[in-house]
């Protein structure tokens, strides 16, 4: 990242051995790959996107990096913390710059990678190097962070003991699956899905299949039913993209590797007519990518194909949670989802004067922002 620091040797009363803070090309990123593992496998709260496997194919695949770099946290040898930012000229509606969370547009988290044994070491150091990094300003863009858990708790006492200003841009929910909490389907939509999955059978047998290669024909058939469908209409289809098939193939082939990549069909006729590609994490799933056929619309295939999920989960032993990284009003997913989790995107803001300035600052900016944004 230009301008930035090379990497300095900090000291933190409360670590047993010293904490070195270091700002990694993405071009050298690849280096760090077997320790970054080691920290997302232990990390107070997975991040799939930001893992090596998907993160080094975003920056091989999706376009400029611009001012990118990786924020790391070792406490001696150990990775202890990670997170990938950009300096951004101007956060909106207030008249300075700021560090923010790399992000593209297939990236629903922006959760940073911290050690769950370590998170107030981790994150405390992160918002030190942002305050001396950031030209005087040390403000920090975070979108997509989750409002609880065990991060977000950690997360709120950094920044207090920091004694920094924070402010929330924004909040939203999106469904959410949690085993044992969802409740049963209503008897009304039990007989719209008897009603709905006896239409498809007049297209021939019904199933409900699972794969966990990157190469199955499965995923092919996603490509597919994406570039058919309206996607495909408005040309943000993934095979439309060179960079972005490119990103997702090393994606998936990345999470194939590691036995983590769940492809999920419904078929009629042996023929996928609606397709979800999702990442096992921990003991959870992040739904990634859904596609139907949109020539069956009259049997809502990917309502079926989520109802069929939902099944799958009630029998699989393995998953405590599922989130569906839809968007807020994705009404079918909604229906089909009873839980939620909240996500926001959040701004600390710098110590001393400039952040007393902020805070005196942010309602007038917030209502002049709520004004031209109606």
């Amino acid at each position: 990242m230009a301008g930035l620091p090379p990497s300095s040797l900090l000291n933190a009363p409360w670590a047993t051995a010293p904490v070195t803070v270091d700002w990694v090309a993405p071009r050298h990123a690849h280096r760090l790959r077997r320790d970054w593992e080691r920290l997302a496998a232990e990390a107070a709260e997975p991040n799939p996107f930001f893992e090596p496997f998907a993160l080094l194919a975003a920056f091989d695949h999706l376009g400029s990096l611009g001012d990118t770099a990786l924020l790391t946290i070792r406490e001696g040898a150990r990775l202890i913390g990670l997170l990938p930012v950009e300096r951004r000229p101007r956060v909106p509606g207030l008249p300075w710059a700021a560090l923010r969370t790399f992000r593209h547009r297939h990236c629903y988290l922006g959760a940073p990678l911290v050690a769950a044994d370590r998170t107030g070491a981790a994150l405390g150091k992160i918002l030190d190097e942002v305050q001396r990094t950031a030209g005087g300003d040390g403000t920090l863009d975070l979108p997509l962070m989750p409002a609880d858990g065990p991060l977000a708790s950690a997360f709120r006492a950094a920044v207090a003991a920091a004694g920094r200003p924070v402010f929330e841009m924004g909040r939203f929910e999106r469904a959410f699956y949690r085993a044992g909490a969802e409740p049963s389907p209503s008897a009304e939509t039990d007989r719209r899905l008897r009603q709905l999955s006896r239409r498809l059978a007049t297209l021939g047998d019904v199933s409900f299949v699972t794969d966990d290669r990157a190469d199955s024909p499965l995923v092919s058939a996603f490509y597919e039913l994406e570039v058919r469908g309206w996607k495909g209409r408005a040309g943000t289809a993934i095979a439309q993209s060179a960079g972005d098939q490119a990103y997702f193939g090393d994606l998936l082939a990345g999470a194939a590797a590691q036995g983590r990549l769940v492809v999920q069909a419904l078929c009629a006729a042996g023929r996928p007519v609606a397709v979800n590609v999702n990442l096992r994490v921990g003991d959870g799933i992040v739904a990634l990518k859904t596609a139907f056929d949109e020539r069956h619309g009259k049997c809502s295939p990917g309502f079926l194909a989520e109802h069929q999920t939902l099944r799958w989960l009630a029998g699989d032993g393995r998953t405590a949670w599922l989130d569906t990284c839809a968007a807020p009003d994705q009404s079918m997913v909604n229906r089909t989802y009873r839980g939620r989790r909240a996500f926001g995107q959040v701004l600390v803001g710098p110590s001393g004067l400039a952040g007393r300035t902020l805070a005196r600052l942010w309602p007038i900016a917030r209502e002049v922002r709520r004004h031209f944004t109606r």
